[in-house]
């Protein structure tokens, strides 16, 4: 089964089938979200004068714009040696390593 990018509840009916497994939601997700740019929202985020962030988001948009900022994160659990002073914990993973 295969959800359209336009369509964001067109997923559902195949996560609830069980249709796709594990790898093949991931992947799609990934085609969908892996190269989205940032929002302004995401950037007025990223300006905050805050060390710390928590998200359940899985894509990149705010660390994209932390980047554009000039405030780079860590990405928590993943980069968790880098040396940021800010860091960016994701509480469900991230597109960049699924599953």
């Amino acid at each position: 089964m295969r959800a359209s990018a336009g369509s964001t509840f067109s997923i559902a009916p195949a996560c609830s089938s069980n249709a796709w497994g594990q790898k093949e939601l991931g992947a799609h997700v990934v085609e969908v979200i892996g190269n989205a740019s940032h929002y302004l929202s995401h950037a007025l985020l990223a300006n905050l004068p805050v060390t710390e962030v928590v998200t359940t988001n899985y894509d990149c948009l705010f660390e994209g714009a932390s980047e554009d900022a000039g405030h780079p994160v860590r990405v928590l659990p993943q980069h968790a040696a880098d040396h940021q002073p800010r860091w960016l914990l994701k509480m469900h993973g991230s597109v960049e390593q699924p599953g």
